[in-house]
């Protein structure tokens, strides 16, 4: 809980999932977060309004919408590059959309979970978590260290 509390804490933009027909709960955040509004099981429930956005999971109604309007935000707020710096940041960056793309057309529950936590590590190698180890091999092996 406390490290979902800091990470919602920190993030620039949050995305308050609730079931369109129960009562909407209270979420403790700084102002500095944009905070979307998601309304969910839209395949079970007609009623739209009060949120930002409605989608269903199940049939996929509004997850394009969902994607749009995070990336409009990001167009908006965002003020470096989007190219990545470094060749291994562009090969973690492959690594991780290939392993998102495993856990969104996986068939079995741990395997998509196992993808998602390897697209994490992928990530974690540019963001800065990462295993010393793993950090001791990109150094050795991307410099010539001399005697």
């Amino acid at each position: 809980m406390r490290r979902a509390r800091h990470a919602a804490a920190t993030a620039d933009m949050l995305l308050h999932l609730n079931e369109i027909d129960s009562d909407p709960k209270s979420i403790a955040v700084d102002d500095h977060a944009k905070i979307l509004r998601i309304g969910t099981k839209l395949d079970q429930h007609g009623r739209t309004e009060g949120y930002d956005l409605c989608l269903s999971a199940e049939t996929g109604e509004g997850l394009d919408q969902l994607k749009a309007l995070i990336i409009a935000e990001l167009k908006a707020t965002w003020s470096g590059t989007l190219a990545p710096s470094r060749a291994r940041h562009l090969t973690a960056l492959k690594e991780a959309s290939n392993f998102i793309a495993e856990a969104l057309n996986g068939e079995q529950l741990d395997l998509r979970a196992e993808s998602l936590r390897l697209a994490a590590s992928a990530l974690g190698r540019i963001t800065g978590r990462v295993d010393v180890e793993q950090l001791l091999d990109v150094i050795f092996s991307q410099f010539c260290i001399g005697k």
